[in-house]
């Protein structure tokens, strides 16, 4: 997935971004803790939150520092998709030009990579190693409702080594 967004991005399109403190549409959405559950990056608090000026802001703040890989949402807005995921927000860490996080937004109509298109980028600022933050526009998701998990993954960790919230399963926006 990292290796589409980055070779199809779009260097002309900026990512969103939403002030803290700007209203969210709808109601604040709680947020969650889930500790103690992973041993190499760990998820603590998460949340998903969408702001009124249909910006989306999924943020997840981390236990450990272990370097991190990439971290992705994905999300089932329309029928279809590569095992019913049709949109992944992915966030990851470049350093051939300096130490980012950036983030882009991937349609995934089937599991076939040749069908899938790079929609949108996506903001990731760098605010520590342990605060994960991934900023996208709702116009890219297809759906006003949707289910979504997220993931996590440290640099040298195998497909199969990621911790997702929520660990119950998707979980539905808005709850």
């Amino acid at each position: 997935m990292i290796s589409f967004a980055t070779s199809h991005r779009s260097a002309s399109t900026q990512p969103p971004s939403t002030n803290q403190g700007a209203p969210q549409c709808p109601a604040p959405q709680t947020e969650h803790h889930d500790a103690g559950d992973d041993t190499n990056r760990d998820i603590d608090l998460w949340s998903l939150v969408g702001y009124c000026d249909g910006t989306f802001r999924f943020a997840a703040g981390t236990v450990d520092a272990a370097p991190l890989s990439s971290f992705w949402v994905e999300i089932d807005s329309v029928p279809g998709g590569c095992g019913s995921i049709d949109r992944v927000v992915v966030g990851h860490v470049e350093t051939a030009a300096g130490y980012r996080h950036v983030g882009d937004v991937v349609a995934t109509p089937t599991c076939d990579q040749s069908s899938w298109t790079w929609l949108d980028s996506a903001g990731s600022p760098v605010f520590n190693e342990y605060w994960l933050q991934l900023d996208f526009r709702g116009s890219t998701i297809g759906a006003a409702t949707f289910t979504w998990t997220a993931h996590v993954r440290s640099q040298g960790d195998g497909a199969a080594t990621t911790d997702r919230v929520p660990n119950a399963g998707a979980a539905r926006f808005p709850q």
